[in-house]
């Protein structure tokens, strides 16, 4: 299968159904079917499926109990159920329930049902993308998180360095030799005299040889008063921000 199309599921227990469906999809997307519910669950568990279409009227198992099924296994493939007219109330209360997203009554219009499903699979794209972006956002957090627990148990004066060379996070030896109390007294003061040119020769030397030396920095106190420091950067994993800067007073 293409591995650029995205995935529909189609399931229905009369196979002249699901063929007529793959004849109108089958040429833009990558098709799944299946006859039987249990199967669909398992295709849905294996498979990153965007769009799924479901008959109501099947022997095992109603197209809206398998949807709500599909629903607590991958909430983020959208659901469709085919209806006859005298299935409108129980696709109703399936939408009602957030078993389903749609509806369509047999016999379907195809260029409407292609228009659906096109719409869903770019909510999907959309969906995707956010929930990407929140994991992103969860492992940011915990990466800080493990990052501060290591600084706190370390004896070396560490902080957390933007880019631009604000402090967000210090331990307590880094506040010492600043002459800090607390955190929130340093929390986004440019304390590191550190330019734009200086991060991007530490990242050039990351990229080389695997490693970057320490050097020496200026930094200013509470008091205002200069201090060399020997800095040596932590890069995040994606070596685009510097978020730990080790360093001793000298």
């Amino acid at each position: 299968m293409a591995a650029n199309k995205h995935n529909l599921l189609f399931v229905d227990d009369e196979e002249d159904i699901i063929f007529a469906l793959y004849d109108t999809f089958g040429d833009d997307y990558n098709v799944f079917k299946t006859t039987s519910p249990k199967e669909a669950l398992e295709i849905v568990k294996r498979e990153d499926i965007a769009v799924v279409i479901s008959d109501q009227r099947m022997p095992d198992m109603t197209g809206s109990e398998l949807l709500a099924e599909i629903y607590s296994v991958k909430p983020e493939t959208l659901r469709v159920l085919l209806t006859g007219y005298a299935d409108i109330n129980a696709a109703v209360d399936a939408i009602n329930k957030g078993a389903i997203h749609k509806y369509v009554e047999k016999p379907w219009d195809d260029e409407a049902l292609t228009e659906m499903v096109r719409n869903l699979v770019q909510i999907y794209d959309e969906s995707k993308e956010k929930l990407s972006i929140l994991a992103d956002v969860e492992a940011t957090i915990k990466h800080e998180s493990a990052l501060r627990v290591i600084m706190n148990s370390v004896k070396e004066g560490v902080c957390a360095v933007n880019e631009d060379g604000k402090v967000y996070f210090a331990n307590v030896p880094a506040l010492n030799i600043l002459g800090y109390k607390g955190v929130d007294e340093v929390a986004s003061k440019k304390v590191f005299n550190i330019a734009e040119s200086d991060f991007e020769d530490f990242k050039t030397e990351l990229k080389e040889t695997k490693k970057v030396k320490g050097k020496i920095f200026g930094a200013t106190a509470k008091d205002d008063s200069s201090i060399d420091v020997l800095l040596t950067p932590v890069f995040d994993r994606e070596h685009q921000t510097m978020v730990g800067a080790v360093f001793q007073a000298i």
